[in-house]
This record gives C-alpha cells, sequence and structure tokens, in this order.
C-alpha cells in the first residue's frame, strides 16, 4: 500500500469524525454505546482502521472515555449486579479490543508509513491500559492484559523508515510525519512507567493476575532492553528475544539489517482472484514476490533462530491447579458478576500460557462452563456481557489453535448450531409486519413468491433497481430504528464473526450438519436478502474530476448505513459464504450439491444487485488511493474488505467458482448477462485489483457453449476488446488480475469455439498484437499469476492457429510461440532461468524456516496466502513445461538452443521443490497455523509435475503424450544427472498425498533414463573421438548413479501397485543394478510376487489358457517382474524349491499361445545370465520327450515349428470358444506367430553365443541347421528378408566343431552364406563371420580350400579400399535397432504386453522382421564395416594357413592371381590411413591379424 499522496489533509473526514466523536464522548449512556456499536461495524464493513489511526485523536478518546468510565465505577465488588455502566464498560473494552486486533494485522502487512501509524499509535495506549490493570479490577483486568500483551507484540520506539510519498509532501503530510516520530521517541519513557506499574502488580495477593503482570513485566523488560541497545549504538545480536515480530512474513525495508529471501509466497493472494479456469485448475493464487510488482518478501533473520527467540509461555511458570479450578470456578457460578470474575481469571491464564491451557481446556471444561450460555440469546445487559465474553475468549483460542481437536469437535457440534440458530430467531424476531412493508429487502419485493422459482433475468432487470431506488436507500430506512442501539445490542454480529473464525477447521461430517440440519445457508440467505437493495451511493451523487466517490461522499454513506446492523450482518454474511466455498469448495459441490445448487440459485442474483449498487471504495488507478479510507490489507483472505460491495463480489466469484468446479447449473449465462455490463462499470474503479476481473471471471465460467460466446459478443462487444487491451497493457508496476482474469476469459472462449471452424474464425486473434507481445508479456514480469496464463493462452492461440491454418489459404502473420523468429528464443531462455531460480529460491526458504513469529493475527489469512502464492509457482512451472513441449514440437531445429545444464538444472530444481505437504510443515513452524489440506496448491502440485514429467521424456527422447512431433527427431543422450535429482524422484514416489498416476509416471520417468543410459552404445560408435569419449564417461557415471540410487528407487515403488511404468520401471532396476535385486530379494517382494505368479498360472491351466484381457496384462507383468530378479547377470543362485516353481511356470508359459510372446521375452533376458542360462536348461519334468523336459527344449521346439502336438487342449479350447483371438484376423495371428518365432531365434543366439555347448547341442539335436536351411530356402523363395537373429544363430553356433561340421554338410546353406557374405550389411557380416569361422575346424580346412568362391570372397575384402574421410555408419534401420536395444533387458517387454494400445501387427512391424520394408538393413558402406570385414576375411586365411601346408599354397594362388594382392601394400595402406580414433582399434586388429598371416607364410608378400 503506498504512503498517503502530497496532498495529505484530513479536513474532509471532520464532519463524520465529529459525530462520532461526539457520541463516544456524550453525557448520555446510551449514546456512548451506540457510538461504540457504530465503530465496530465501521471497523468490519466501511472504514479501515489506518482512518481511525490517522484520525488519532478519536482513538485517544475513546480510550479516555474508557478511562473515566472505569474510574466512576469504582469500588467494584463481586456481588453487585451489574448495571449499564458495567455493560458499557464491556462494549467500549470490545470495540478497543477490535482495534488492538486490526492494528496489529495492520502493523503485520509492513507497509513503511503504516507500521510507523500503528506504532505510534500503539505507545500511548499501551501506557493508558498498563494504568488501567493498576486498579486491579476483577472482571476486566484479564481482557484489558490480553489487549497489552497484543500490543507488546508490535517493536515500540523503534525508528520507521519513511516511505516516498507521491510527489513533494505537504506541510501538512511533513508535520503529521514528524508527530509520529515523535509519538514513537517517546515510548521509551512509556514503556518505563509501564514497568513499574507491572513490577509492582506483580506482587498482588490474586495469583493469577500475579502470573499475568510478571508476564507482561517480562515482555516490556524486554522491549526496553532491544531500546537500549539500539540507542547505545550496540549490534543487535544474541540477546534478541525475537518479541519484536520481526521474523515475519512481508517485513518492510525498515526492519533491521537482514539476509532478505525473496520467496514464491506472499499474501497478496485473495479468495476473488483464486481461479486458474481453462488455463490453470480452478484454485488461490497469487504473485511471486522478488519477481512481480506487487509481491512481497519473506524475511529471515541472522538473529531469529531457534536459540534466540524465547517463547513468553517460558517466562512464567503456572501451576497445573490454576487452570483446573479456574474452569471450576466459571461452572459453579450462581451470578453473572462470579462469573464474570472467573471469565476475567480464564484471560489472565490465556495471557500467560495459551498452549498449557489448550491441554486444560477439554470438552468437559467446556460442557460445564460454557455450553449453557451459548444456548440461548441473550435477554438482558448482563447476559450480552457474558456471551460476547465468551464469544471474545473461544475467538481469540481458535484464532491462536490454542484448542485441542476434541474440544473444537465439541464446539462445532453442540455451540455452533445452537448460535445458528440465534441468529435465526434473530432475524425473524427483527422482521415484525408493522416493519416488513418499509423494509428493503427482497422478501418485501417479493412476498408471494418462492426463492426457488424467481426468474433471475426479470429480478436483475435495470427496472427493478430502479424502482427501488428511491424508497429502498439506507438512511431512509436508518433514522427509524436508530433508538434500538441502546435497548438491545446485537448479539448476532458477534456470532456471525465468531463463525467467520470457526468455519474454516471444520470437518466435512460438521459442515453437512450445519447445512442440512441446521440452516447455515438459510441464514446466509436471509442475511444476504435483507441489504439486496441497499444502496450506498444515488445516481446524482458527486464525484471528483476522475469520476471517483470523494471521502466525503464515501464518509456520510458510511455513517448512514452503519446506524442499523444490516449492513455490518450483511457484510459479514458475504465473506462467511465466501470463506466456506473457498475451504469447502469440494464438500459443498459433491456431498452437498442438491443444497449448493439451491442456495445458488437464489443467492447469485442477490448478489450481483449489491455489486452493482454498491459501487464503494473505487479510485482512478488500481491499487492507489488517495486515504487510509481506502487501504488495501496485504493478506487479502484476512476478511478486512472495506464495503458491502467489495464482499458481495467476494462471494459472488466464491459462487461462480463451486458452480463451476462441481458443475451445477444455478444460473444460466442468459440471466446473468443483462447485469454484466453494471458490473463492469460497478468494479471498473475498485481499488482491490481482484474485484476488477469480476466480470471477466462470471464470463469465463458461465460460457459453457458456442451459443454462450455468441452471446456475450452480441451483447458486450467490447468486452473482448477489453480483455485483449488488459492483457497487452500489463507491466511489472501493474496488478496483475485484471490482466490475469482477462486472458483466463480469452483461453475459456478460444476452447469453446475450437469446436466449430466457422464461429472460430469469427474469434480469431491472429490478427492482433497478442500473438506477438504475450511471449515478451510472460519473460518480462516474472513469475505471476498473470505471466502463467499467458503461457497458458500462448498455447491454446498455438492451437487455434495450426487449426484456421488447415482451413484457410493464408498463415497467420507470426507464430504465437515465436512472435520475432529465432530472436524469440531468448524470452524462453529467460523464462527457464527464471523457473529455476524461483525455484531454488523457494528451496532455500524451505530449508531455513524460522521459527513462527508471536503476532498471530491473521496467522491463517497469511499462511493461505502464502500456499497459495507457491502454488502460483507451481502452476508457471507446469504452464511454462507444456509452451516448451508444444514449442519443441513444432520447431525441433530449436532445440540446440538451449543449453543441456540449463535444461537439466530446470529439471532438477523443478522435481526439488517441496511438496505440499512439506510446505504445510513450513508454514506451520512459521505461523502456528496448521493446514492439512489445500485443493490448489495439491492440484498445481500434481499439474506441474505430470507437465515436467512429460516434457522430461520429450527432452530425453519419448515422444510426450499430446504433441506431435518430427518423426526424424533423434533421441537425445542423457548428461550426468546430479544426485538429487534422484533424491527429489523418491521423495515423489514416497509422497503418499500425491496421486498414484503421478507417482507411476515418475516411475515411467525413471525407465526413461535407464532405457536412454543403455542405448547410447550403439549410437555411439559414430562421431568424433572426444565427444564419444566424453559422452562414454558421462554414461559411466550416470550409471553409477543410477546403481548406487537403484535400492532406494526400488523401496519408494514399491507400494505403487502393478501397473505397467511401475513394474517397468522394478523390472530395469533388479535385472540391471546390484542394489535393486538385492533389496527385491530381502524385502519380501520377489517371494511375494513368485507366489502370486503360481496362483496366476494354475488359473491359467485351470482355464486352458484362455484368460480376460486383464488377467492377462496382470500375468505378464508378474511374469516380467519375477524372472528380471534372475535376470540380472550377477544374480545368486536360488533354492532348489525357488528353482523348480519358476521353471515351472515358465515351461507352462510356452505352451500356451497368449503367454507364449511374454514366455520368448523372458527367456532372452534369462539368458544373459549365468543363473538364468542354468536355470533354462534345468528339467522339469523326468518323462517326455528329452528334448521338451527343459524350458530351453520346449521353447526350441516352438521355434524350429517341431510343437504342433505341444498343447492339444489349449488347441480344441482355443478354436472352440469364442472369446477375442479367435476373432482375430489372420494376418494379426500370423504376425504374432512370426514374431514369436524371431524371439525364439533370437534366444537360441544369445544362448549359443555365451558358449554353454548345452544349447548348441540342442539345436543340433533338434535339427536346428537343417531347419534354419529350410528358412532361408522359403525366404528366398518368397523374396522376403531373413531375421537377423536367425544369421546370429548360425554365427553363435559356428564357434563349436559339432556344429560347423553340420553347416558345412547343408550345400544349400554354405552357397546362401557365401551370397550374404559378399554384401556390406548387418547379415553379410554375421555370414562372412560364420564362413570364417569354418575355417579353424582342421577337418574342414581342406575342403574350404577347394572352395573358390569363399577364397575369392575373402581377397575381395582384403583388397577393399578404405576411403580417408568416413561415410555414412553402418546401422540397421531404426526400428530394428531399437527392437534389438529393447531385448537388452525383460523390463522393456513388459509395457509391451501389458500395454493396450496398437495392434499386434503394428507391433510385429516395430520388430524389423518379415516385411522389405521394415526388415531390410539399410546400411552403407563405411570405414568401420570395412575394417571388420577385412580382419575376418585375414583371420579367415591366417586360419586356413595355421598348420596346413595345401592351405598355404591355395591362400597364396588366389592372392598372386590377377588382380594380385600384395600383403605389404595393404600393410601400407593402412599405415597411411587417416582415420577417427574409434576406427584405429579395429585397423590395429587388422595389421595384427595381418602380421599374424604373413609370419605362417614367409613367402606371402
Amino acid at each position: 500500500m503506498p504512503a498517503p499522496l502530497a496532498t495529505f489533509t484530513k479536513t474532509k473526514w471532520l464532519t463524520f469524525f465529529a459525530e462520532l466523536t461526539a457520541k463516544i464522548t456524550h453525557h448520555n449512556l446510551l449514546v456512548v454505546l451506540e457510538g461504540c456499536e457504530l465503530v465496530k461495524r465501521l471497523l468490519v464493513s466501511r472504514v479501515s482502521v489506518a482512518a481511525f489511526l490517522e484520525e488519532g485523536n478519536f482513538l485517544l478518546l475513546l480510550v479516555d472515555s474508557l478511562v473515566g468510565n472505569m474510574l466512576n465505577n469504582e469500588p467494584f465488588e463481586v456481588n453487585v449486579p451489574i448495571g449499564t455502566n458495567e455493560k458499557l464498560i464491556f462494549t467500549q473494552l470490545e470495540t478497543l479490543s477490535l482495534f488492538v486486533d486490526m492494528m496489529v494485522a495492520l502493523h503485520a502487512d509492513s507497509d513503511p508509513y503504516y507500521c510507523l501509524l500503528v506504532q505510534a499509535r500503539a505507545g500511548v495506549l499501551l501506557g493508558t491500559l498498563v494504568s488501567l490493570l493498576r486498579r486491579q479490577q476483577s472482571n476486566f483486568f484479564g481482557i484489558i492484559a490480553i489487549m497489552v500483551k497484543a500490543l507488546l507484540d508490535i517493536p515500540l520506539g523503534r525508528a520507521v523508515t519513511q516511505s516516498q510519498t507521491c510527489g513533494a509532501p505537504s506541510v501538512a503530510l511533513a508535520c503529521h510525519l514528524q508527530q509520529l516520530q515523535t509519538s514513537i521517541e517517546g515510548h521509551m519513557e512509556i514503556l518505563q512507567e509501564s514497568s513499574e506499574i507491572l513490577k509492582g502488580l506483580s506482587t498482588t495477593p490474586n495469583l493469577v493476575m500475579r502470573h499475568c503482570a510478571q508476564l507482561l513485566f517480562n515482555l516490556v523488560s524486554k522491549q526496553l532492553k532491544r531500546i537500549r541497545r539500539i540507542e547505545g549504538g550496540k549490534v543487535f545480536a544474541e540477546g534478541n528475544t525475537g518479541t519484536d515480530g520481526d521474523s515475519r512474513l512481508g517485513c518492510g525495508a525498515h526492519v533491521r539489517d537482514e539476509t532478505v529471501v525473496e520467496s514464491p509466497f506472499t499474501g497478496h493472494c485473495a479468495q476473488t482472484t483464486a481461479n486458474y479456469g481453462s488455463a490453470f485448475d480452478p484454485s488461490g493464487s497469487a504473485p511471486s514476490p522478488g519477481i512481480s510488482a506487487d509481491g512481497t518478501k519473506l524475511s529471515i533473520s541472522r538473529e531469529d533462530t531457534e536459540e534466540t527467540i524465547v517463547t513468553e509461555e517460558a517466562d512464567v511458570c503456572v501451576p497445573s491447579e490454576e487452570y483446573t479450578e479456574c474452569f471450576e470456578q466459571l461452572a459453579r457460578s450462581r451470578s453473572h458478576g462470579e462469573y464474570l470474575c472467573g471469565m476475567n481469571s480464564l484471560w489472565c491464564l490465556t495471557v500467560v500460557g495459551g498452549t498449557e491451557l489448550q491441554r486444560h481446556f477439554t470438552t468437559a471444561c467446556f460442557e460445564k462452563a460454557f455450553r449453557r450460555f451459548l444456548q440461548t440469546m441473550p435477554a438482558n445487559n448482563q447476559d450480552h456481557i457474558v456471551f460476547s465474553s465468551i464469544l471474545l475468549w473461544l475467538s481469540h483460542m481458535m484464532s491462536n489453535h490454542h484448542i485441542c481437536d476434541e474440544t473444537r469437535e465439541c464446539i462445532f457440534s453442540l455451540a455452533c448450531p445452537a448460535l445458528i440458530e440465534l441468529v435465526l430467531e434473530d432475524i425473524r424476531s427483527d422482521e415484525p409486519p408493522g416493519e416488513r412493508e418499509d423494509n428493503s429487502t427482497v422478501t418485501n419485493s417479493f412476498p408471494h413468491t418462492s426463492t426457488d422459482n424467481i426468474d433471475v433475468s426479470s429480478f436483475l432487470s435495470a427496472g427493478s433497481f430502479m424502482r427501488y431506488s428511491s424508497i429502498h436507500s439506507a438512511p431512509s430506512t436508518v433514522r427509524a430504528s436508530c433508538t434500538k442501539l441502546a435497548e438491545r445490542p446485537s448479539a448476532s454480529f458477534l456470532i456471525l464473526s465468531f463463525l467467520l473464525i470457526t468455519e474454516r477447521s471444520c470437518g466435512q461430517r460438521v459442515l453437512e450438519r450445519w447445512v442440512r440440519h441446521v440452516g447455515l445457508f438459510a441464514m446466509i440467505e436471509k442475511l444476504i436478502r435483507r441489504v439486496a437493495h441497499v444502496k450506498s451511493v444515488l445516481v446524482d451523487t458527486p464525484t471528483t474530476t476522475d469520476g471517483v466517490l470523494s471521502d466525503e461522499v464515501y464518509l456520510s454513506c458510511a455513517m448512514n448505513t452503519s446506524r442499523t446492523e444490516h449492513v455490518a450482518l450483511g457484510a459479514l454474511a458475504c465473506k462467511l459464504l465466501s470463506s466456506i466455498a473457498w475451504n469447502h469448495g469440494p464438500v459443498i459441490g459433491k456431498q452437498l450439491a442438491s443444497e449448493t445448487s439451491r442456495m445458488l440459485q437464489t443467492i447469485i442474483p442477490l448478489l450481483l444487485q449489491i455489486a452493482v449498487h454498491n459501487p464503494t471504495l473505487t479510485s482512478a488507478v488500481e491499487n492507489v488511493s488517495g486515504s487510509a479510507l481506502h487501504y488495501l490489507p496485504t493478506s487479502q483472505r484476512s476478511a478486512r474488505y472495506t464495503s458491502l460491495g467489495e464482499c458481495s463480489l467476494v462471494a459472488l466469484d466464491a459462487c461462480f467458482w463451486v458452480m463451476e468446479t462441481a458443475q451445477l447449473s444455478a444460473v444460466s449465462l442468459e440471466s446473468v448477462i443483462p447485469n454484466l455490463q453494471a458490473l463492469s462499470r460497478a468494479t471498473g474503479n475498485s481499488i482491490h485489483p481482484a474485484l476488477r476481473a469480476a466480470p471477466y471471471r462470471a464470463v469465463a465460467r458461465l460460457c459453457q457453449s458456442t451459443d454462450d460466446v455468441l452471446l456475450v459478443a452480441s451483447e458486450m462487444p467490447s468486452l473482448l476488446k477489453a480483455a485483449v487491451n488488459s492483457v497487452l497493457e500489463y507491466s511489472v508496476k501493474v496488478p496483475q488480475w485484471e490482466a490475469a482474469a482477462a486472458a483466463e476469459g480469452l483461453i475459456h472462449i478460444v476452447n469453446k469455439t475450437s469446436s466449430d471452424i466457422n464461429v472460430e474464425k469469427k474469434f480469431s486473434f491472429s490478427r492482433s498484437a497478442l500473438p506477438v507481445k504475450l511471449l515478451e508479456l510472460a519473460a518480462l514480469n516474472g513469475i505471476t499469476y498473470a505471466t502463467g496464463t499467458f503461457l497458458s493462452l500462448m498455447v491454446v492461440l498455438f492451437a487455434q492457429q495450426k487449426r484456421l491454418a488447415e482451413h484457410a489459404d493464408e498463415e497467420p502473420l507470426s507464430c504465437v510461440l515465436l512472435p520475432c523468429g529465432r530472436a524469440s528464443l531468448e524470452y524462453w531462455s529467460k523464462l527457464i532461468n527464471i523457473a529455476t531460480w524461483s525455484g531454488e529460491r523457494l528451496l532455500v526458504a524451505h530449508k531455513k524456516v524460522i521459527p513462527a513469529s508471536p503476532v498471530t493475527k491473521d496467522a491463517q489469512s497469511r499462511a493461505l496466502g502464502s500456499i497459495e502464492g507457491i502454488a502460483v509457482q507451481f502452476y508457471f512451472v507446469s504452464a511454462l513445461s507444456r509452451a516448451l513441449q508444444f514449442l519443441l514440437g513444432a520447431y525441433p531445429e530449436y532445440r540446440s538452443h538451449f543449453s543441456e545444464d540449463v535444461v537439466w538444472l530446470f529439471f532438477t530444481s523443478t522435481f526439488a521443490l517441496p511438496s505440499p505437504r512439506e510446505v504445510f510443515q513450513m508454514l506451520f513452524v512459521r505461523f502456528g497455523v496448521k493446514v492439512s489440506h489445500h485443493n490448489s496448491i495439491e492440484r498445481a502440485y500434481e499439474c506441474m509435475l505430470q507437465w515436467t514429467i512429460e516434457l522430461f521424456l520429450f527432452w530425453v527422447g519419448d515422444v510426450g503424450i499430446g504433441v506431435g512431433t518430427n518423426s526424424k527427431r533423434k533421441s537425445q543422450k542423457l548428461a550426468s544427472l546430479p544426485s538429487k535429482l534422484f533424491d527429489s524422484l523418491c521423495g515423489i514416489m514416497q509422497n503418499a498425498k500425491v496421486s498414484q498416476q503421478t507417482r507411476a509416471n515418475v516411475c515411467g520417468l525413471v525407465s526413461a533414463i535407464i532405457i536412454r543410459t543403455g542405448s547410447g552404445d550403439a549410437a555411439s560408435t559414430t562421431g568424433s573421438s572426444s565427444a564419444c569419449a566424453s559422452l562414454a564417461i558421462l554414461r559411466e557415471t550416470l550409471y553409477k548413479t543410477l546403481d548406487a540410487f537403484s535400492a532406494k528407487l526400488f523401496s519408494a515403488s514399491i507400494n505403487l501397485g502393478t501397473s505397467s511404468c511401475v513394474s517397468g520401471m522394478q523390472c530395469r532396476l533388479v535385472s540391471l543394478f546390484a542394489g535393486a535385486n538385492e533389496r527385491a530379494r530381502q524385502c519380501g517382494w520377489f517371494e511375494e510376487r513368485l507366489a502370486e505368479l503360481n496362483k496366476r498360472m494354475r488359473e491359467l491351466k485351470e482355464k486352458h489358457g484362455v484368460l480376460s484381457a486383464h488377467e492377462l496384462d496382470s500375468l505378464l507383468v508378474l511374469f516380467s517382474s519375477v524372472f528380471s530378479v534372475i535376470a540380472y547377470p550377477k544374480c545368486p543362485a536360488l533354492s532348489q524349491k525357488l528353482q523348480q516353481q519358476l521353471c515351472l511356470s515358465l515351461h507352462g508359459a510356452v505352451g500356451y499361445g497368449t503367454t507364449r510372446r511374454a514366455a520368448f521375452q523372458t527367456a532372452l533376458a534369462l539368458t544373459r545370465s549365468e543363473e538364468g542360462r542354468r536355470f533354462l536348461l534345468q528339467e522339469v519334468t523326468a518323462c517326455g520327450d528329452p528334448l521338451v523336459r527343459t524350458c530351453f527344449g520346449r521353447l526350441l521346439m516352438v521355434t524350429l515349428d517341431l510343437a504342433d502336438d505341444i498343447e492339444p487342449s489349449y488347441r480344441r479350447k482355443h478354436y472352440g470358444s469364442k472369446n477375442k483371438a479367435q476373432n482375430a484376423t489372420i494376418i494379426e495371428r500370423e504376425a504374432n506367430r512370426t514374431l514369436v518365432k524371431t524371439l525364439g531365434f533370437e534366444v537360441c543366439a544369445t544362448a549359443c553365443a555365451e558358449g554353454c555347448e548345452a544349447f548348441t547341442n540342442g539345436v543340433l539335436k533338434s535339427k536346428g541347421v537343417e531347419r534354419v536351411e529350410g528358412l532361408f530356402l522359403k525366404c528366398e523363395q518368397e523374396r522376403i528378408e531373413v531375421p537377423l537373429s536367425v544369421h546370429r544363430l548360425i554365427a553363435a553356433i559356428s564357434f563349436h566343431a559339432d556344429a560347423q561340421l553340420a553347416i558345412i554338410r547343408r550345400k544349400e546353406l554354405m552357397t546362401l552364406l557365401v551370397e550374404w557374405a559378399g554384401e556390406l550389411s548387418v547379415a553379410g557380416t554375421l555370414a562372412l563371420l560364420t564362413l570364417r569361422n569354418l575355417c579353424f575346424n582342421p577337418s574342414l580346412k581342406a575342403q574350404l580350400c577347394q572352395n573358390d568362391r569363399i577364397l575369392q570372397l575373402f581377397k575381395q575384402f582384403v583388397c577393399m579400399p578404405v576411403a580417408p574421410q568416413p561415410l555414412q555408419a553402418l546401422q540397421p534401420d531404426n526400428n530394428s535397432s531399437e527392437f534389438d536395444a529393447h531385448h537388452t533387458d525383460i523390463a522393456s517387454r513388459s509395457q509391451q504386453n501389458s500395454g493396450t494400445g496398437g495392434t499386434r501387427l503394428e507391433r510385429h512391424k516395430k520388430g524389423g522382421i518379415v516385411s522389405t520394408t521394415t526388415a531390410t538393413a539399410s546400411c552403407q558402406a563405411d570405414n568401420l564395416s570395412i575394417l571388420r570385414c577385412k580382419e575376418l576375411a585375414v583371420t579367415g586365411y591366417w586360419a586356413l594357413m595355421y598348420d596346413n601346408q595345401r592351405g598355404k599354397s591355395h591362400v597364396r594362388n588366389v592372392l598372386s592371381q590377377a588382380p594380385a594382392v600384395k600383403i605389404n601394400s595393404v600393410v601400407a595402406a593402412l599405415d597411411q590411413l587417416c582415420v577417427e580414433p574409434s576406427e584405429r582399434a579395429c585397423v590395429e586388429h587388422v595389421m595384427e591379424a595381418v602380421g599374424n598371416m604373413k609370419a605362417l607364410g614367409r613367402s606371402v608378400s
């Protein structure tokens, strides 16, 4: 809030304060009572406490009047009946207590001028109240002491840095500021005098008063000690007690030297703006300080540590018996005097130890001491004093959280329903038949109309407004009832204030009872209905030159409307309604949907009418006022709105939010649209930033279809233009709420019109300035509610541009994501840096939280404001992540602009942000307020995590959902991610408050990291050596980090269920990392999954292999989970019992078509571990075909088409039932069958390549070579590509002598191998490897030497030249490489098995098999492949020459044939070859092989 204007003057207030002063200083007690009631109503609903403090004489006169009345009332005995004078004293104390509470709250806002104002007035007030304590009045000592303690929370005697005024200060303002400084300078004397008085009271015989005086004396002494240190020039360090309230949210520049952490949470967060509409989730919001112009700061002082802050309760120890005796005294009181004496003792104990009092204030104490007084309306002055005293004390205890949960529930269940009934009775009794004709209420306007059947459009018509403008104005109804103030003080005012404090803590069950059985909504409706036609301003009201309501007119209206309690009660009812909506929105929107719908149908028209009729507190400039009358509190949640119209707008926005989130159709847009223009005029000049957004929010929340949008465009054509202008005019110096709401409304309109292209063309913003300016506005104004909404608006407009471009010939002038082309990328980089920096600052604030300040005023409101401020940061990050994903998807060529380190830092800081539960704990330490649930921040956190995960997956290579990407975009390599990233991911997975889906997505993110870490090996074979080496180091570092965190990651995922993402991550962890594998076996996870797998396999057998889709998915996930443990290369040996169970499961799964593919994938993973290979060779049964007794044998039979009779029962069931598999197409079934066979060949190849002869012998016994030859011939005839896995199998078994003999006997096979070996492809290299291996068999050398084709083939590669520069890399097709890479671990198969998207044919095509388009190895020759083939050819020659003279002769003859090959020339060419260092190793291998060859045959040169 800014300082007063330079034209500061208070002459315009003279009439208003003169009338109030005359009342509170009148000789007639009834007139003074009336004045006090007026002051309370004005403070609550009309005039800010800052105005009363500026007019300081009024407060002093009120205190002097109280002192005089207390002196005139002595002696004061307990048994003397309470009269009017005592009632007056209590009312004055009650009014003064309201002043003190608001002063403390105003000082907590930390505006320099108003801190100066509060401190100046607090000193004199403190001295007067302490002097009253010296009287030791048995009824009022405690309530005065509680005010003294509150005032001592303010740092008295501290010099305040004056804020800058708007222009040169006037003489009046300079004098005013000098007077305030002079008052502060006199605090030293006031505190010294107070210290002497309190020291004397410390010896009073009354034990409770003595304890109270001792504590106050200690507080005063601490204040004096602090002031003396400041005056002596000493450093304010070790001895600081923290009682001056420095460690608080929003400390200004006048606070002592401190370390300021600009935090993303702040108090600037109004309930009226707590919504995100289409852009964000409906919730509370607040700007981010340090980045936003209207933000505040979290000050973390060097002195305010846990060791230096001493709580007041520790200073004075009160025996436990005192608390018990106090409540017993209240229970056995037989007169008002005795009871008030007991309440006085209770107030004193509250001063001394509120926390200790909580333990003694039990349910039994409440029922005995208070319940009886809260069930009936006060009938006289004595009853009113007791009733008010009880409510004041309970309010104080609840606002400071000094009531235990059990007692609080008792109050909610017993006291609050009775109090609501009292208000309803008061409302009914206040409407006698004689007054109903003159009362300005809606009920009188519609005496025979049911509230459920009111026509909203006619009710809110302009004619209705004008019809009641002359007879329903507030002054005409007030004069007749002003004498009632002295006769019957209102208890409804106190009750509503109490309910406003208590409702925020009530639970779902209590609220349902209040609404359904007590009549909470009915009470609110009746109170609002009574003020529906109150008009604060008439049509001809004079205004200033800016069209703003002048202070004189405003104060005159405020005085007139406050003469009755209707306006004050109506304002309190609006505040209560909005508080219920924001705090209990899910409850009233779901469990109480029918009651809420009926209530909204009636109340929304009333609130609209009140908002239009009461355009008070206006200013030409938003958030800037000319006087303290219009003070805007920092914490707008503190319910310190100062006009009926603004309170109604707060409630109206809350009602619209409930309608939208709960999808209630209480009112339609057609019934409200006639009044939106009037609402816009009424809120256009409001100083409250959030209230200017009311028309945009109303449109956004009520437009539910394209017709609604067209209706708004026809009835309010200027609304869209005004919204666009509001967005474009936003800057760092302009409060954000109106621009944010305007952007939110535009988002809603674009989304609603997207379904009809013809309508969307009418609402296209491509030709406006929005696409050009939005990115700049978002990047230059930091993290605010507005900038987050701008980012979401950019995404929506980008989608609109794409849709319109598809249906139109012309392109948009500029893309909203890159309005300036490549130059716009700097803005995106800045946004990433802002989000990262803000996240790091929030982490600092989270880790270094200072203890709670003793100032507890508005603690709940400030805590909620901070929560919603942090939610804004979460939503900003989610909007940024979403926008970045769209940007990179549309323009992948610009990805290189963003530094990898910057992006990884952004991801790391985002995932490390405190969760809502941690935020609640942080704010509990800071404010002492317990918050267990808040829909705003929880939804914001979920949204942030989900979109950031999507962006992460998109960045590393996986395609995010909902974004079209370039198919040529290559996967990115992961950098060395910091360890704290995995710590954060573990914390998210272990957070039970985060949804199951989000935590499963985190598991998917970890899986992506693991996959990308392993898949980089194949791709890293190309490129420069330095890049390859650095990439290998980074990948090794990341692998070690994953290994270190694998156990922690696995433990965090144990309780996340068995979804595909969770199981996929678990499978990868246990199959690749030792820590996770060991943890899985130690914690019982492996045994539990194995038992579940055995159960499912029995069910599979009973159902003859036919399972539902869900059952099959669960079974496949279990398969992956269990066998991943064994697939770990260093898995320890299992017990014989576990081995037998696992073998039976896998053996049975091979026999059924539904599980065969999963079984083959499992076997493939098992072949890569020693325990797994041993497991595959273990016999399951002792009977039957020996080849089928083991899992490998049965798998081999299926692969080689020898398993026709394996599953007769399955085949009969399969073809005899009408299941889903029977209806599958022939192509799909054939594709799945072929894929299974390909997997089988891959299993055999991998098992045989590991060197175990048992697998090779099994292939030979089953005539595997003959079957492979037949497959080769079949593929050759059909002209389709042979699966690479078949080539790998032949190459794998060719290392064994028996297999070499079997291969060379197959003439057709040898012919095909020789043909393929001449090609520079993966299949050709494998065929050449097979031929080379045959050359090592001594018994085959003679035969091979006679095969001229083989010798010539070797010669071809020996003399093949190597290019001086590398060509394009030899790589298989992308789909095939991905398919092969996925074979590296079993977990990758689990996601395919459990996933339901895509047909089996599509999955088959992705495998790169039996398809001329996808299985062809699209390879080109490069140096590396040539060198490899050259090495194989040379080693083949060497093998034929070794220990074989004829072989030497044959090789020499072949090399000498034209064109002759000279080995020395080959060596020389290799020496002179300039190749990459990655190829140098292969060159050295070739040269070594050539050297060996020359050593065998000296004549070879």
